[in-house]
């Protein structure tokens, strides 16, 4: 699989964001995902009879003839927590970094379009994530360019993700944007 990667540089710009999904529609793609908040990613989707993953929110009832699924950040209780170690004089700075694991990001519900084939694996990545058993980012990996940049058995660390300047092979794209 290939996936191309279109760069708006900003987090909510709906006119941007449908330009964006208008030019992978142009390049012929097969399907759309979004890592932005409005609905224009996946009404370019839906209009253009291709399947959608949604970002930040479920659309499954506004875009249910495209709809897969969308990932979904809950900061309701990271919230919770940290007013709570404010009041108790407990926090401390620091960086955070949700998972599925702590609960802080699921999926939506899934669209009619995902077999359950394809729902069952997720869900089996998904327990292995939970239990530490799977972790997907665990060398090798290649670069878009062929280089390894990281090697067999090895796991990237958080500090690594987050200060990655490098797409995966398959990936199509700068990565500096």
């Amino acid at each position: 699989a290939t996936t191309k990667v279109v760069w708006t540089n900003t987090w909510f710009n709906p006119e941007d964001e449908r330009k964006a999904a208008d030019s992978l529609v142009s390049d012929g793609v097969d399907a759309i995902a979004s890592g932005q908040d409005s609905p224009a990613s996946g009404e370019a989707a839906s209009e253009a009879g291709l399947p959608f993953v949604g970002y930040d929110s479920d659309q499954s009832e506004n875009l249910s003839d495209v709809w897969l699924t969308a990932s979904l950040y809950h900061w309701g209780p990271y919230y919770t927590e940290r007013v709570q170690a404010v009041a108790d004089g407990t926090w401390e700075t620091g960086a955070y970094y949700g998972g599925i694991s702590d609960g802080f990001v699921s999926l939506a519900p899934f669209g009619e379009q995902v077999t359950q084939e394809t729902q069952d694996l997720i869900a089996e990545k998904q327990a292995g994530l939970e239990d530490g058993t799977f972790y997907q980012l665990t060398g090798p990996l290649v670069d878009q360019d062929g280089t390894e940049q990281v090697a067999d058995g090895v796991e990237m660390t958080l500090e690594e993700i987050l200060t990655m300047d490098w797409f995966i092979e398959g990936v199509e794209g700068n990565p500096a944007g």
